[in-house]
């Protein structure tokens, strides 16, 4: 990871957790010289039929420490407010440590009785949660009502929805124990971080003890370009069923992608990536608009294709 982190420039500066590549819901992309909502450049027609559907985000995620164990509630919860929604998301494993792992689901002792004396007792909570030890190129989806957390030594591309003009709900469950000071630095005479723990276990689907998620291998880029779907609205292929559609790119030379009716954010994992003269390498997003069949030529790429199809 640390290699993956020195080709974008980030392991000598200030420490940096996560990076909003693309978002048209609550927090809209900005155009960085103006300031002003991208769709201001773009404009509502370049979305194609997101416009009035789920709101995509796409997220780059390093957990340099455990990320506290979170919970999203389902869309229609009775509980949410007029202007929040639920928040499903799905994780790609760019990067890992050696024996790095996500905690997400439950494990099989883990009941709503345990798990408040877990909390309110001090316990370590990650025991009544299911894990997995990751290889980059693991892909899971996280459906609402599941616990999870990113743990340490690992970084991820988190494509996720929301609704338009909602706040996507993040309750949550645990934080480790871990306190903080009033600048929010770790000091063991701190403060314990505030929880929902009562939304948290309202909200929790105690059947879901073993989300969907795929082992992909390693990837060769000196091969011909090919996608992979990820996931779907409805499961195709051996694509997981998901809100967030998700393709994955691999490999050398020219690759048209069909025509979505939403846009689509295409980030780079590996390699470069062409697209109408502007080329894109690691780290780096692309837009692409709804409508619109790229043509992509790949140089040794791995990159990951991301939109939220209309319901």
């Amino acid at each position: 990871m640390a290699a993956w982190k020195r080709a974008l420039g980030l392991e000598a500066a200030a420490p940096l957790g996560e990076s909003w590549e693309v978002s048209f819901g609550e927090l809209t992309s900005r155009i960085h010289r103006t300031g002003a909502p991208i769709t201001t450049l773009v404009g509502t027609d370049f979305l194609g039929e997101e416009r009035a559907g789920p709101a995509l985000l796409v997220k780059l995620l390093d957990a340099g420490a455990p990320l506290s164990v979170q919970i999203h509630p389902r869309d229609d919860d009775p509980h949410l407010r007029p202007d929040e929604s639920g928040k499903p998301e799905c994780w790609y494993v760019v990067a890992c440590e050696p024996g790095a792992r996500i905690h997400f689901g439950l494990a099989a002792e883990a009941n709503p009785a345990a798990m408040r004396a877990a909390i309110e007792g001090g316990a370590d909570v990650s025991r009544l949660l299911a894990s997995v030890e990751v290889e980059a190129g693991d892909f899971f989806v996280v459906p609402p009502g599941t616990p999870h957390a990113i743990g340490a030594g690992i970084t991820v591309l988190e494509p996720q929805r929301v609704e338009h003009g909602r706040r996507g709900v993040t309750y949550r469950y645990w934080d480790w124990n871990r306190r903080y000071d009033a600048a929010g630095r770790l000091d063991p005479e701190g403060t314990l971080r505030p929880l929902h723990v009562e939304e948290a276990l309202r909200v929790t689907d105690w059947s879901l003890r073993a989300p969907p998620w795929r082992r992909l291998g390693p990837v060769d880029l000196a091969a011909p370009a090919r996608v992979e779907l990820l996931s779907s609205l409805e499961g195709r292929g051996e694509s997981i069923a998901f809100p967030v559609a998700v393709e994955r790119l691999a490999g050398s030379g020219p690759r048209t992608l069909e025509a979505a009716s939403v846009a689509r954010a295409l980030t780079v994992v590996e390699g470069h990536v062409e697209l109408e003269g502007q080329r894109a390498t690691r780290g780096q997003t692309l837009l692409i608009a709804a409508g619109f069949a790229p043509r992509l030529q790949l140089r040794s790429a791995l990159a990951l294709a991301a939109s939220t199809p209309p319901r």
